[in-house]
């Protein structure tokens, strides 16, 4: 029983520790304006976009940009504050709370 006390503390301070996701998804969105820092990502997963944006204190919303319409490679957009959507299959933005 302690030891699963234990584990379940372990897990816990984990959990607690890890950046919190973004509480939206935005398929098909992008949020033009507000940008602070954009660059070329090597993956084609708007989730790394994400992750650069959590761990930038500065961050509040993202863009993910598909290859093949800034460039050969997808892009990630970091905004210093939350622009209004647009509706565009280009992208998938997020925002973080």
């Amino acid at each position: 029983m302690k030891q699963l006390f234990a584990a379940l503390l372990l897990l816990g301070s984990m959990l607690s520790s890890a950046p919190a996701l973004a509480d939206t998804w935005e398929f098909n969105w992008d949020r033009p304006g507000f940008d602070y820092r954009n660059f070329d990502l090597q993956s084609e997963r708007p989730v790394v976009c994400q992750w650069q944006c959590q761990k930038d204190s500065r961050c509040r919303a993202w863009t993910y940009v598909r290859p093949g319409i800034q460039g050969p490679n997808p892009r990630c957009w970091l905004k210093h504050r939350v622009p209004n959507p647009v509706r565009s299959n280009c992208c998938t933005s997020g925002i973080i709370q």
